[in-house]
């Protein structure tokens, strides 16, 4: 039961980062469901997650990725005038005049997207701290991942924006941070094979300059796999003697 409500939790305790911080505004690069949604409740209560955004006056900008394409609900979700999607026919910028912010990005309309859309994003706004917002496998990463959207770190890196927020690939990884393109991983690990802390990168701006992008642990179950050294065990006690110090330890 734990485990069935842990990516609940872990947007509750996204949004609360939010708050708490008096974000300006939330990026999600994609796949807010896994595919379609099968329980309603779960599209109610992250619409409800995006009200309490609204309620702290926080913007949220959303780039659906080829799990949400699939589904039947996601882009007729009343999510509030607060959340904004991308929309799916071509890149699209918002412009967020008072703090100098421009964000760039593009919903999947539909689960294969093979072309490389990043191709098409519109150059960078002179005078703006540029924010490139993709659901993509970007080079090197398809290995466990479908190849939706390929584009190579390269191409991001050269495109002028000062940060590119990826989705798609749920490990943690930091492609580049000159400028930032990164991946935050999933909120919540969704089986054993999704190891680690999990969670989303909180990113300061100050004068077009990224002054620090700190990765923030968010999960409500962590999945790990220990090796456990058994060799000198003599019996089942001796066995789980052994597990219980390891998993004291990681604990």
């Amino acid at each position: 039961e734990r485990i069935a409500r842990a990516s609940k939790a872990a947007l509750n305790n996204l949004i609360s980062l939010a708050i708490e911080e008096q974000c300006k505004f939330v990026v999600l690069a994609g796949d807010i469901f896994d595919g379609d949604i099968r329980n309603f409740q779960s599209a109610l209560h992250f619409a409800k997650q995006m009200r309490r955004l609204k309620e702290a006056n926080i913007a949220v900008f959303i780039a659906l990725g080829n799990h949400d394409a699939e589904n039947k609900f996601m882009a007729r979700l009343d999510l509030g005038d607060n959340v904004h999607l991308f929309a799916s026919r071509k890149p699209e910028t918002i412009r967020f005049d008072d703090v100098a912010v421009a964000l760039h990005g593009q919903s999947f309309p539909k689960r294969d997207v093979t072309d490389n859309i990043a191709r098409d994003y519109p150059a960078p706004l002179p005078g703006y701290f540029n924010i490139g917002v993709l659901h993509t496998a970007c080079t090197g990463r398809a290995e466990h991942h479908a190849p939706y959207a390929p584009c190579s770190l390269e191409q991001l890196v050269n495109h002028g924006y000062g940060y590119w927020a990826l989705g798609h690939v749920h490990k943690h990884q930091v492609l580049s941070s000159d400028p930032w393109v990164v991946y935050p991983g999933n909120l919540q690990g969704r089986s054993a094979k999704e190891t680690g802390p999990k969670g989303a990168m909180l990113v300061e701006v100050n004068d077009g300059v990224v002054r620090s992008a700190e990765h923030r642990t968010l999960d409500a179950v962590r999945w790990e796999i220990l090796d456990v050294d058994v060799t000198g065990a003599a019996d089942l006690q001796g066995v789980s003697a052994a597990l219980r110090m390891v998993l004291d330890a990681a604990t």
